[in-house]
């Protein structure tokens, strides 16, 4: 679609997914909500829309000359954030799911913007610090693999499920998580990290 559609149709999506997962929600179940990329494409849509934003002058000069207001929106959002951890709001919660999800993709986009913003900022040195930017380009895999890994883990080395944590079941996560980043790594290497080199070697019309 044309370009200046494109704002528009990404702002109606990212109100109607919380539509569609408390639908998600109320006739499937909570773990088809937490899975399920419909009930959390509002993520998806807001890290489009902020792809999008920065690349338009406009806005772009609206974040520089604004940086002190969204610097409060980020800080609203993330004390938000430590409220619901201080409730211990749960992913198959009734407030996660109306309300939290979405908060929470909100909070992360800011502190986004803010880096790209802001590149001087202690928050940008954060986010270039070497370990963060490792692990965020093996994320999507690790992501992919954590939980096997973490079930097979304990299962072998056990012979259980992962339960609270002791210092047997911790020494097993930490293995886990290890073995969980290398096959992240082979994956980057050799599959997800080719894949994107082929997406932009292409062009499109």
């Amino acid at each position: 679609m044309p370009r200046s559609r494109l704002p528009y149709v990404l702002g109606t999506l990212v109100l109607l997914v919380p539509l569609v997962r408390i639908l998600i929600f109320r006739e499937l179940s909570a773990n088809a909500v937490f899975i399920l990329m419909p009930s959390r494409a509002d993520s998806l849509l807001l890290g489009v829309f902020a792809a999008i934003a920065v690349r338009s002058a406009r806005v772009w000069k609206c974040l520089l000359a604004r940086s002190s207001v969204l610097y409060a929106v980020t800080g609203i959002l993330f004390s938000g954030m430590v409220f619901m951890t201080y409730a211990k709001w749960e992913t198959d919660s009734t407030g996660i799911v109306y309300v939290g999800f979405s908060w929470i993709a909100c909070s992360y986009v800011c502190l986004l913007l803010i880096g790209v913003s802001q590149p001087q900022g202690i928050i940008a040195r954060l986010l270039r610090f070497r370990l963060l930017r490792e692990i965020g380009s093996v994320a999507y895999g690790l992501y992919m693999v954590h939980i096997p890994v973490l079930y097979l883990c304990h299962w072998v080395i056990l012979h259980d499920v992962p339960r609270r944590a002791t210092l047997k079941t911790g020494v097993v996560t930490l293995v886990a998580l290890a073995v969980s980043i290398a096959i992240a790594k082979l994956s980057w290497a050799y599959f997800e990290g080719p894949l994107v080199k082929i997406g932009h070697r292409r062009t499109y019309g």
